[in-house]
């Protein structure tokens, strides 16, 4: 879950969509740092297209991007990969939560 929601605000960065809430306003300003470090590169058209998007188009894209990350077997970025939950929910338990 915690995965689709930061994938799903990429989106909406990447969109440069407003953030929703403070949690979401944080991984802006850190995307936003690291492109002022490492520009990112043009993302106009797509940028264009996610916009064009409903925020429900846009939670079913991020579910279905994570879904293919899981089953290609893709390695995601250290901030998301460390997101990982467990089905039963026993990671918010392990966590202190």
């Amino acid at each position: 879950m915690e995965q689709t929601r930061i994938e799903e605000a990429s989106l909406r960065y990447t969109a440069d969509l407003p953030a929703r809430d403070d949690q979401e306003r944080d991984f802006y300003r850190t995307w936003a740092q690291q492109d002022a470090e490492d520009p990112r590169p043009d993302y106009t058209g797509y940028a264009d297209y996610l916009r064009s998007k409903t925020p429900e188009q846009l939670r079913d894209l991020a579910v279905a991007t994570i879904a293919a990350e899981r089953e290609t077997g893709e390695i995601a970025p250290g901030w998301l990969a460390d997101t990982e939950e467990s089905p039963s929910g026993e990671a918010d338990l392990e966590a202190g939560s």
